[in-house]
């Protein structure tokens, strides 16, 4: 099983082996709910009781299927996550490795080491420097999502975070060029840089789906549910009822379109290689024009990004919606696939459950 919980959401999925198509798994079951304000702030979680009660029922009354696996693999929100490459010594014992990873990474991180839990893969090296991507994230909001699995009945098998999954999830194919994924929620929106070895910026941004609905329903003086059919049909496009939509929408974007103009740059600055594809997933990624929007502004090829789905039981609007829990999930069907496999918070020698 694949987990994914936001502050606003939770999606989870059951994927099984399928003999006549070996790079997708098929999709068993699956349920999702949205998550009341104040249950999950920032990832972390803040009603374990109401959060156990929920996951029970999403188990037991799934969506579509039936739960049969208690073997889960979890994607953590990256709210309060890092992720950073790091340089260290070729040929060292993975004991050693490890000690001088953590030096290196208290000369980066503003908080100390033991309230982190952290794990890591090598990318890339030669016989003097080995790189190293590294993430790291709050021992005590992990120790909590163990906590309420355990108590669930679950078997926790792995943990890792959003963005692993993602790639996991939408980039089928090794890559040579640098992608750029976007995923759009209701509230949030990451976005981060994987170039086929490593995932090597990311950021979160304060922009969802729902924020925009929020903010066309205030410009407009019109009621939610209005705000919501407006921008699902309208979107993007600058030639409807002279724009309004349009207006409001892209003054919402101005602050993720600086930032990943910025990522690009740097990313650029550092290696010499332009990303030239983008992926834009998540609940937002279906107002209408976005992707022509973001290729537009951002100078790249824009694809909306689903989940592969042969059980027919999603609508297209929900594929989008799942690639975080199905590149979880699949990590369990072909755990040596490369695509943003080498994490599992559960490694760290320092976790003691």
């Amino acid at each position: 099983m694949g987990l994914n919980i936001s502050d606003n959401s939770i999606e989870l999925i059951q994927l099984g082996p399928d003999g006549s198509k070996k790079e997708f798994p098929v999709v068993e079951a699956w349920s999702r709910s949205a998550l009341p304000k104040g249950i999950v702030v920032g990832g972390a979680i803040a009603n374990k009781e109401y959060l156990v009660t929920l996951l029970a029922t999403l188990y037991q009354k799934p969506h579509f299927g039936i739960f049969s696996s208690k073997n889960l693999y979890f994607a953590l929100s990256e709210s309060q996550a890092y992720i950073l490459d790091l340089s260290i010594a070729s040929g060292l014992e993975d004991a050693l490795q490890r000690e001088m990873l953590e030096a290196e990474l208290e000369k980066h991180i503003p908080f100390p080491l033991t309230e982190l839990a952290f794990d890591y893969y090598e990318y890339s090296g030669d016989k003097k420097k080995q790189l190293v991507n590294v993430s790291l994230i709050p021992l005590s909001i992990l120790k909590d999502y163990l906590e309420i699995f355990k108590f669930a009945g679950w078997n926790t098998k792995n943990v890792e975070l959003e963005s692993h999954c993602l790639v996991r999830a939408l980039v089928h194919a090794p890559e040579d060029h640098p992608i750029l994924i976007i995923d759009m929620g209701a509230r949030n929106t990451l976005c981060f840089i994987y170039d086929g070895s490593a995932i090597r910026k990311n950021m979160s941004v304060s922009l969802g789906s729902d924020l925009l609905t929020e903010k066309v329903a205030k410009e407009l003086n019109i009621g939610s549910k209005e705000a919501e059919i407006k921008k699902r049909k309208e979107g993007f496009d600058p030639e409807i009822e002279g724009g309004r939509i349009f207006s409001v929408m892209q003054g919402e974007l101005q602050d993720l379109i600086l930032e990943a103009r910025l990522m690009m740059k740097t990313y650029f600055g550092e290696t010499g290689r332009a990303v030239s594809a983008i992926i834009c997933t998540g609940g937002g990624a279906l107002i209408p024009g976005l992707d022509r929007y973001l290729e537009s502004d951002l100078e790249a090829k824009v694809t909306v990004g689903m989940i592969d789905d042969s059980s027919g039981s999603f609508e297209n609007s929900w594929k989008c919606l799942f690639p975080v829990a199905w590149g979880a999930a699949a990590k369990g069907i072909f755990p040596t696939l490369k695509n943003g496999t080498g994490i599992n918070f559960l490694a760290d020698p320092d976790l003691k459950l």
